[in-house]
């Protein structure tokens, strides 16, 4: 979850101001958070996806040898993670519009469900317990968002076309570094961790030539101007 926090709480600090001043503009106010939400998918895809892949070096070199058994379970923990941003940016939604009641009977529903999921698979271990919660949660993530965007204009559909593309993407890279890890197996983890990089590096340098895909980095030059608070006037002191 700290990566998840990590990229949520700088946007959420300027999204949620910016999306109260213009709420009584539904089109707009849709606009704004599909463009936002578009941004922190393309920053969140590559981060979960790099670790996704490279968990093993990941946890080798930062925790030792002696954490592998966690490698599978971060790896099931990791394919919630982008629902998990997700989830953050419905209570964007809620607090700019004045809807925490709304933001307060979600949480309590869902809840139950993910306590749930942990129970279902603690018979089976850790692991189990793991993929439980992360199946789970991607199966009731749709329900969410259909629940958060009630009464404005924004729609599954609209989501899904603008985050297509860097999930998308996300998932070339993670079988692209797959099939080097295969091809050139290396033994120790530092070489791993850089290919991995590497790996990702082509891939996303390579998207760089799609035309819809620079499109969306101009769009977030656009959408950081946008957002970002008007300053006030400094009065002189008398």
């Amino acid at each position: 979850m700290l990566p998840v926090r990590q990229l949520n709480a700088p946007i959420a600090s300027v999204a949620i101001p910016a999306f109260s001043r213009i709420q009584g503009h539904p089109e707009r106010f849709a606009q704004y958070y599909l463009r936002a939400i578009s941004l922190t998918v393309w920053m969140g895809a590559p981060l979960f996806g790099f670790l996704f892949v490279g968990a093993e070096p990941v946890i080798t070199l930062a925790l030792g040898r002696q954490w592998h058994e966690a490698i599978p379970v971060f790896q099931m923990l990791t394919i919630s993670a982008l629902g998990q941003l997700l989830l953050q940016s419905t209570s964007w939604l809620f607090v700019s519009r004045g809807e925490s009641d709304r933001l307060l009977k979600l949480l309590l529903t869902i809840s139950p469900l993910i306590i749930a999921s942990f129970l279902i698979g603690l018979p089976f271990g850790i692991k189990a317990v793991a993929l439980c919660y992360s199946l789970v949660f991607i199966a009731i993530l749709p329900w969410i968002l259909k629940y958060t965007f009630r009464g404005t204009s924004l729609t599954l559909q609209r989501l899904g076309r603008v985050i297509i593309y860097p999930i998308s993407l996300c998932l070339v890279s993670v079988c692209f570094t797959e099939l080097m890890l295969q091809i050139f197996s290396p033994d120790r983890a530092l070489s791993k961790l850089l290919l991995i990089v590497l790996g990702f590096a082509i891939v996303y340098s390579v998207s760089s030539l799609i035309p819809r895909i620079r499109e969306e980095a101009s769009f977030f030059k656009d959408l950081l101007k946008e957002l970002r608070p008007a300053r006030q006037p400094v009065s002189p002191v008398a």
